[in-house]
């Protein structure tokens, strides 16, 4: 019987989901990712807070994963962290991009805006993605090493949320 009782720990001003109590999975096929990972509140409030509900989300999981083999868990769990973290980043960013469009000034500088804003977001993602690599890379990391890349690449990305809606939450936009 999975138990879906949820508790809440408060870390700073942040709620932070906790399921309890946290029993392992025995096949990665048991896997509920609301259950298991819960990101729920790690989005739209501060960086440092947005970030510490992601470490304590992903230290929750890997309790629930233990049992799956170090990295096979811990890669799991953060996978699909990213998965969803850049999923958020994905639904904002549509809006930013009708937004610079939307707000350009003058209609010849609605296109260049849009393609300004698309050009800046594939920089980003390849400096993310190689910086990402670096680390576990000079550390020598082996098992986990992709763990290690998809933990950073959440940061990032929840750094880049924080980044976009600083410098163009002004602007009128769809979310």
């Amino acid at each position: 019987m999975k138990f879906k009782i949820f508790a809440l720990l408060l870390v700073g001003n942040v709620l932070l989901p906790m399921a309890v109590p946290a029993q392992t999975l025995e096949s990665i096929d048991g896997f509920d990712a609301e259950l298991h990972l819960n990101l729920k509140g790690c989005f739209g409030a501060s960086i440092g807070e947005n970030l510490a509900c992601l470490s304590h989300a992903l230290e929750t999981c890997h309790g629930f994963t233990n049992d799956l083999s170090t990295a096979g868990g811990y890669y799991y769990c953060s996978y699909v962290a990213f998965e969803k973290v850049d999923a958020e980043l994905n639904r904002h960013y549509s809006g930013y991009v009708n937004a610079a469009a939307q707000n350009a000034w003058g209609e010849e500088r609605r296109a260049e805006s849009e393609e300004l804003l698309r050009a800046a977001q594939r920089a980003w993602v390849s400096y993310r993605d190689a910086m990402c690599e670096v680390s576990p890379r000079w550390s020598g990391i082996g098992p986990g090493f992709d763990a290690v890349v998809d933990d950073c690449r959440s940061r990032l990305t929840l750094m880049q949320l924080e980044t976009l809606s600083s410098e163009l939450g002004g602007f009128n936009h769809d979310q």
